[in-house]
C-alpha cells in the first residue's frame, strides 16, 4: 500500500484529509447555503439599489461615490479596532460605531449599485473586444455568456496545504469570511502539526460562486481587474482548459499546471479589459505613460528579485532534502522583508504553493507565464489569444502551438 505523503506524518491520504475536514469543522464556507441566500433571497439586486441606479443621471457617479465612502468606512474599522486594542473608554467606542452604522447602510446600497454599473461595463468592453461566451468559435450570438455578475464583498478565505519536502498544492479548502489572524494562526498550526505546510489566505476574488465575490476595494483599477478575472474563471469552465482546471480543483484529475494555465490566461485578459473600461468611462484613472525606466541598480533592493531569490534558494534546499534549513531561511527572509516594508505574514511552502499558480507574480519560476505571454504577442486580437488558449490543456500543447521544440 501506498502512504499518502512522504511528511513523515505516517498517515493514510483518507486520514489526513479526515484530520484536515476537523480542523477545519465550523470554519468551513458552504457554497450551498450561499447560493441559496443570494440566487433564492436576494435576488439580483435590492430594491434601494434598483432606485438609486433609476435616479442616477451619471451611472459613474454611483462608482466614485462607493469608492470615496468605501474609504471612509474603512477608516471607522481601522479606528475601532485601534480605540479596541487600546483600550478605549467605552463612550469613545459607541460614537466611531454611531458613526459607522450612519455609512454602512448606504455603503452597502451603493456596493449594489456600483456592482451593476461595473458589470454593465466591463459586459461592454467583453463585446466590443469580440469575447462573448465559450461557442463563440461556432456560433455567432452577440450575448456575452454567462452574464456578467459579481457582489462586492468579502470573499472567503481559503487553506492552502503542501507537503513540506516540496512546494505543491495538496489541499486547498474554502474558509468563511471574517476570520481573525488568531483563529488563521490557530488552524495554520493544527494542519502543521500532521507534517504538511499550511496558510490561510484572505481572497481578493472568488469565481466558484453565481455571483461572484471581489473584495472591497477603493481602488477601480483593481475592482475591474478582480470582477473581470473572476468571470474569465466562469466563462473557462465552459471550456477545455477550464473544465480540466475544475477536474483539479475537485481533486479528480489534479494538475497544478493547469492551475498555472488558467489563472495566467484569467489575469492577461481581465488586465486588458480593464483598462478598456477604465479608458472609456474613467480615463482619469488611467496610469499615465513612464518613460523608460533606468537599468535597475544590482545593489538596490527588489521585491520581485528578491522574492524569485528565495523561491530558487528554497527550491533548491528542499531537493536536497533540508527542510528544516528551507524553513528556517523563508523565516530568516520574511523577517528581512518586513525591514523594506513589505509585509507577509507567514512564508512557508504552502505561500509558494498558493502564489506560484499566477506566473506573473515574482514567487513564480514556472516558464508558463512567458510562454502564455508570448501567445498573446502573437495573436491579433485579444479574442484570437483567449479562442486559441481556451483549447490548449497542458504546457506542452502550448508549447507545441507556439513551434517550441523540446
Amino acid at each position: 500500500m501506498m502512504v499518502a505523503s512522504a511528511s513523515g506524518c505516517g498517515l493514510w491520504r483518507a486520514e489526513i484529509d479526515a484530520s484536515l475536514d476537523r480542523i477545519t469543522e465550523g470554519y468551513r464556507f458552504s457554497f450551498f447555503q450561499w447560493e441559496v441566500d443570494h440566487l433564492l433571497r436576494k435576488g439580483r439586486l435590492t430594491p434601494e439599489a434598483a432606485a438609486l441606479l433609476q435616479a442616477a443621471e451619471e451611472p459613474r457617479a454611483l462608482v466614485e461615490e462607493y469608492l470615496s465612502m468605501n474609504g471612509s468606512v474603512r477608516s471607522l474599522r481601522s479606528r475601532l479596532q485601534r480605540l479596541a486594542a487600546e483600550g478605549a473608554p467605552a463612550a469613545d467606542r459607541a460614537q466611531v460605531l454611531e458613526e459607522l452604522a450612519d455609512l454602512e447602510g448606504r455603503h452597502e446600497t451603493l456596493s449594489d449599485a456600483a456592482g451593476t454599473v461595473l458589470a454593465r461595463q466591463i459586459t461592454d468592453a467583453l463585446s466590443e473586444r469580440g469575447i462573448r461566451h465559450p461557442a463563440d468559435r461556432w456560433i455567432d450570438l452577440d450575448v456575452v455568456f454567462p452574464p456578467v455578475w459579481f457582489e462586492i464583498a468579502q470573499p472567503p478565505h481559503v487553506l492552502v496545504v503542501s507537503p513540506r519536502e516540496e512546494i505543491a498544492k495538496y489541499r486547498e479548502v474554502m474558509l468563511v469570511q471574517g476570520l481573525e489572524t488568531d483563529e488563521m494562526e490557530r488552524i495554520e498550526a493544527d494542519v502543521q502539526a500532521l507534517g504538511y505546510s499550511a496558510l490561510v489566505v484572505r481572497l481578493g476574488g472568488f469565481g466558484g460562486l453565481y455571483p461572484a465575490l471581489v473584495a472591497e476595494s477603493s481602488s477601480l483599477p483593481f475592482l475591474l481587474e478582480a470582477a473581470t478575472e473572476e468571470w474569465l474563471h466562469q466563462y473557462l469552465a465552459f471550456t477545455p482548459l477550464g473544465f480540466r482546471y475544475v477536474l483539479s480543483l475537485l481533486h479528480i484529475s489534479r494538475s497544478y499546471e493547469i492551475a498555472t494555465l488558467n489563472e495566467t490566461v484569467a489575469g492577461i485578459v481581465s488586465e486588458e479589459v480593464a483598462r478598456d473600461v477604465l479608458a472609456t468611462h474613467y480615463p482619469e484613472q488611467l496610469p499615465g505613460v513612464s518613460p523608460p525606466p533606468e537599468p535597475a541598480d544590482p545593489e538596490a533592493f527588489s521585491f520581485p528579485r528578491e522574492m524569485r531569490r528565495i523561491r530558487l534558494h528554497v527550491d533548491d534546499l528542499l531537493a536536497a532534502g533540508e527542510i528544516e534549513e528551507a524553513e528556517a531561511f523563508m523565516e530568516e527572509r520574511r523577517r528581512f522583508l518586513l525591514t523594506q516594508g513589505y509585509y507577509i505574514r507567514r512564508l512557508n511552502q504552502a505561500y509558494f504553493a498558493f502564489h506560484g499558480t499566477y506566473a506573473a507574480e515574482p514567487t513564480s519560476v514556472d516558464p508558463i507565464g512567458t510562454e502564455v505571454q508570448a501567445l498573446r504577442a502573437e495573436s491579433a486580437s485579444l479574442s484570437e489569444f483567449l479562442n486559441r488558449m481556451v483549447t490548449i490543456t497542458s504546457r506542452a500543447q502550448l508549447r507545441e502551438v507556439l513551434g517550441i521544440a523540446d
